[in-house]
């Protein structure tokens, strides 16, 4: 089991590497570039980095939290169960285990009974769809992107299934935007 956490903590530190990648590039630059840039876009850069460095360690230290909770409830066994063996779905971005929904880009995870409500956002280019967003929020009032899924302008079957599925762990779960 140790060697499963240690694999399910490695998968969620990616994208938290990959921000602070980001947020220390436009602080470097901000300051490279002091003498050839006017003052303004300088600051800009180097508080956008800055920025970007102090979200991506509050959301880390908020999994962190929230990873220890799940350890002192004893439902990491769960998690790491749905984690290793749950059906990946979604063209792989999106994990459904028997307890645990899973966002494999956006690290995120949810208990079925965590969750309050869940809607799509449908996204467009050039008035034609080209992808969707699942999104959650939690009974803390937390929202939470789980996956985002390119549909090039078909309808997508898939995520209908999913939120019947949803709906048949925990009936409670509002679907779309009512309140």
């Amino acid at each position: 089991m140790e060697e499963e956490l240690k694999r399910f903590k490695k998968f969620n530190k990616s994208g938290e590497v990959g921000m602070i990648i980001l947020g220390v590039f436009f602080e470097v630059i901000s300051l490279a570039c002091y003498k050839h840039l006017e003052l303004i876009i300088v600051i800009g850069g180097f508080l956008l980095g800055a920025a970007i460095i102090i979200m991506t360690l509050k959301s880390g230290a908020d999994y962190n939290k929230r990873m220890e909770q799940i350890q002192q409830n004893g439902q990491m066994p769960a998690l790491l169960s749905d984690f290793r063996s749950g059906d990946r779905g979604f063209d792989g971005s999106l994990i459904v285990g028997q307890y645990y929904l899973i966002g494999k880009n956006t690290d995120t995870f949810f208990r079925y009974d965590e969750i309050k409500q869940m809607y799509q956002t449908i996204h467009k280019t050039n008035g034609f769809e080209d992808g969707r967003t699942v999104t959650a929020v939690g009974q803390d009032g937390k929202t939470r992107q789980l996956c985002s899924l390119k549909t090039r302008g078909k309808s997508n079957e898939e995520l209908e299934q999913f939120f019947m599925f949803v709906h048949s762990k925990n009936p409670n779960i509002v679907f779309g935007y009512k309140k």
